[in-house]
């Protein structure tokens, strides 16, 4: 059996006013303390932003000067690769030559060895200089044919030394052996 307790309407004011009045004053002591801590994280909150900002400006400086670094060094890199690249380039080129002049003289080629293409100048003109040391053999007038044609390809070349001498073949007849000191010239202009 429950029982129930009745209260007048006086007491159940009076009970109902201090539950409001203790409600108030906890109401009262709690809200200015989460008003403070509000105040003070919002304090601490713009400091760490202050804080972010300047080291995001310190990293991007930073970053900058490193990517500047880094670009100069590229630069200087892609400079020397293209520098290597062009004198392989030109080494083909003029090796490809070779072959293509040897074919239209009868010729065949023994070896070639050639240096790095030396970079100098005259007069303000700037050209590089391709050694090559070739050995062929065929005919005395393919071996002439050769070195003309060549002369000829190359007008900025130059003969430098040529020795010949004589081979005897397996028929019985003779071919030669011509071993060729050239210089190519090439122009070093835009």
């Amino acid at each position: 059996m429950k029982k129930s307790i009745k209260l007048s309407k006086k007491m159940l004011l009076f009970v109902t006013a201090g539950f409001i009045a203790v409600l108030g004053i906890g109401l009262g002591i709690i809200q200015p303390r989460q008003i403070n801590e509000e105040k003070q994280l919002e304090q601490e909150l713009s400091l760490v932003l202050a804080r972010l900002n300047m080291n995001i400006s310190v990293s991007q400086t930073s970053t900058k000067e490193d990517l500047l670094t880094r670009h100069a060094e590229f630069e200087s890199l892609v400079i020397q690769v293209k520098s290597e690249l062009t004198e392989i380039i030109e080494t083909i080129e003029v090796n490809s030559t070779l072959f293509e002049i040897a074919g239209n003289s009868g010729v065949k080629i023994l070896d070639i060895s050639s240096s790095v293409p030396i970079e100098s100048g005259y007069q303000e003109i700037e050209f590089s200089t391709l050694s090559q040391r070739v050995s062929i053999e065929g005919s005395l007038a393919g071996i002439t044919s050769f070195i003309f044609n060549w002369t000829e390809t190359f007008q900025t070349g130059l003969v430098v030394a040529v020795d010949i001498s004589s081979l005897e073949d397996d028929e019985g007849g003779n071919s030669y052996k011509a071993n060729l000191n050239l210089l190519v010239h090439t122009w070093q202009g835009d």
